[in-house]
C-alpha cells in the first residue's frame, strides 16, 4: 500500500472518530431519564391554573422534565430533579392556604366625571370640583387646550373584593341622572344628562402595592362613550380618558381605595 493511501486511510478513520465523538458529546446536551424523580401534588385551597405561572418557572427545563396539572383531579404532576421538585413543593406550601386566611377589604371607586371647555361660556362655578380634584385639574389645565372644568357627577361604588376571575361573580351596573349648573351670559343655568357604567369584572392584585383591576370598564355619559381595561393603584387618582364633544370633553378621574 503507497503512503499516500495509508496517509488517506488514517484521516478517514480520524475524521469518523470525531463525527462519532460529536454525536455522543450532542446526545448528553440533555438530561437522561435516570437524573429525574416524579411527584404528585394535590391542592387543597387553589385551583392548579391559577398558581401555574407562579410554579412552572420553578421547573429545570431539561429535556425530559414535564409540569402537567388537572383541573379536575385539582393536581400539579411534576418529573423533574429533586430539588426541582423540592423547590415546586416548598412553593406549594406557602401558595396553597385557605382564602379565608387573607384578610377581608372591600373596594370603594369614585368616578369624578368632569365637563371642560374652551370657552367662558359654562365656566365652572366656584367651588364645584373638590379639593381633593384640584391637583387633577392643575395637570389637566397644564396638557388640555380646555381652560375651564367643572364637576357633573361623582359615583360611588363599594364592591368585595375578588382574587381570582372565577370568583368575580356578577358585572356591576349603575345607571343615573347627573344635574349641574353652569355660568352662562352672567347668569347661571341647569344642564343633566343620563349616564349608565359597567363593569365585568372587579379584581384586586396582591403585591408591593395593591392593585385594582378592572375589567372592561365602560361608561356612557350622554353622547359619549369611554371602554377600556384599567389597572388603578390603591390610592392612585387615575385619569382614564376623554370624550370630546364640540367644544367640550368629558374626562373621568377614577380614585380607588381598598378599605379594610
Amino acid at each position: 500500500m503507497s503512503k499516500i493511501m495509508t496517509r488517506l486511510l488514517i484521516a478517514l478513520a480520524l475524521a469518523s472518530g470525531l463525527a462519532i465523538v460529536g454525536i455522543a458529546q450532542e446526545k448528553k446536551d440533555y438530561v437522561e431519564n435516570t437524573g429525574f424523580k416524579g411527584k404528585i401534588f394535590e391542592l387543597k385551597h387553589r385551583d392548579p391554573t391559577e398558581i401555574y405561572q407562579t410554579l412552572s418557572p420553578l421547573g429545570s427545563g431539561f429535556k425530559g422534565a414535564t409540569f402537567s396539572i388537572n383541573n379536575e383531579l385539582r393536581t400539579i404532576t411534576v418529573r423533574d430533579f429533586p430539588e426541582n421538585i423540592a423547590a415546586i413543593e416548598e412553593a406549594i406550601k406557602r401558595i396553597d392556604i385557605p382564602r379565608t386566611a387573607r384578610a377581608e377589604s372591600s373596594i370603594e371607586l369614585n368616578m369624578h366625571v368632569l365637563l371642560a371647555n374652551k370657552s367662558d361660556s359654562g365656566a365652572q362655578l366656584p367651588g364645584e370640583v373638590p379639593s381633593d380634584l384640584k391637583d387633577v385639574v392643575k395637570q389637566l389645565q397644564s396638557t388640555f387646550t380646555f381652560r375651564n372644568y367643572h364637576l357633573a357627577a361623582t359615583i360611588v361604588q363599594r364592591t368585595k373584593t375578588h382574587n381570582s376571575r372565577q370568583q368575580g361573580g356578577q358585572a356591576i351596573t349603575g345607571r343615573s341622572e347627573a344635574q349641574w349648573e353652569v355660568l352662562a351670559n352672567g347668569g347661571k343655568r341647569a344642564e343633566a344628562t343620563n349616564y349608565q357604567y359597567q363593569i365585568q369584572t372587579i379584581l384586586l392584585l396582591q403585591g408591593t402595592t395593591q392593585v385594582v383591576q378592572l375589567e372592561n370598564f365602560s361608561l356612557n355619559f350622554g353622547k359619549t362613550h369611554i371602554q377600556t381595561n384599567l389597572e388603578v393603584r390603591d390610592g392612585e387618582k387615575l385619569v382614564v380618558g376623554t370624550a370630546s364633544f364640540g367644544d367640550k370633553a368629558m374626562i373621568l378621574v377614577l380614585p380607588a381605595m381598598v378599605v379594610k
